[in-house]
């Protein structure tokens, strides 16, 4: 069977704090202009791994083929043009090129036929997705655009939640339930090559609800790159009002470590034991 090509376009993201919307930079190289949001990179050691790939991946009988851009200069290459079968970000083969083209290459890009970032690889600044339009996100957002957005989430809504996602692939994210809204801070280090991710509940330091025992409702959550259902603790006091919602969205957007006012609950029992 014949698998469809996708063309993708990898690029680096300048060391700076200018916007770099994905299409906007598409539209910028497709005219042969760089985008200040982007810079040049020495492609020369990502050519010679993606010739070890690609040969493996032929073997296979998959077409790979790429192109630098300019051609003349691989050590000051604007982005790199790849034709390859579609790569899935979860799981596989997909799973490891993802990791391999941030974390080892220090790149991120565009997928053509999606019109949009290669999904896994990081914005410039962020991203923000309602649970509704999940694979529709809004790139670089600013301060301001919070309470519109999260003012569109309703518990009646088919996936009422939303995740804000920075450069360093830490998010936040919040549940929106009939009676309050639940916020979990997300933050993922690579050491050595393996994910170590650690993941908060936000709740109310109210002692009078301590020692309520807690009720359990079973989630879908995608760990370590797999869909598992989950069983979660529920708190009383983790359900929060819409301005402790944004309160908490605004300091993750500023870079500011997660807010002392809230007790932060670890989940990493719950998201290691599936149901």
């Amino acid at each position: 069977m014949t698998l469809s090509i996708n063309t993708y376009y990898l690029w680096k993201w300048a060391d700076n704090d200018l916007s770099g919307k994905p299409s906007e930079v598409f539209s910028r190289l497709l005219h042969g202009q760089m985008h200040p949001a982007i810079q040049s990179f020495d492609a020369r050691p990502i050519l010679r791994g993606l010739n070890g790939i690609a040969a493996k991946r032929r073997a296979l009988g998959e077409e790979w083929d790429w192109q630098i851009q300019p051609d003349a200069a691989p050590n000051r290459a604007h982005f790199l043009f790849l034709r390859c079968p579609a790569i899935a970000c979860c799981g596989g083969f997909g799973e490891y090129f993802i990791d391999l083209v941030e974390h080892q290459w220090g790149l991120s890009g565009y997928a053509e036929q999606k019109g949009s970032l290669i999904q896994g690889l990081p914005p410039k600044l962020n991203s923000f997705a309602l649970g509704d339009f999940f694979e529709e996100p809004q790139f670089d957002i600013s301060e301001s655009d919070l309470p519109a957005l999260l003012g569109q989430i309703h518990p009646e809504a088919r996936c009422p939640f939303a995740i804000l996602s920075n450069r360093a692939n830490h998010y936040v994210q919040c549940y929106v339930r009939r009676n309050g809204i639940q916020v979990e801070w997300h933050k993922c280090r690579h050491i050595d090559g393996a994910k170590d991710c650690l993941q908060w509940r936000a709740g109310y330091r109210n002692q009078r609800h301590d020692k309520c025992k807690p009720k359990f409702i079973s989630e879908q959550r995608t760990v370590d790159g797999e869909s598992r259902i989950i069983k979660f603790q529920q708190f009383p006091q983790e359900q929060l009002r819409f301005g402790d919602v944004l309160h908490i969205f605004q300091t993750f957007f500023c870079g500011a470590p997660r807010p002392t006012r809230y007790r932060w609950r670890n989940l990493k029992h719950e998201l290691d034991v599936e149901v």
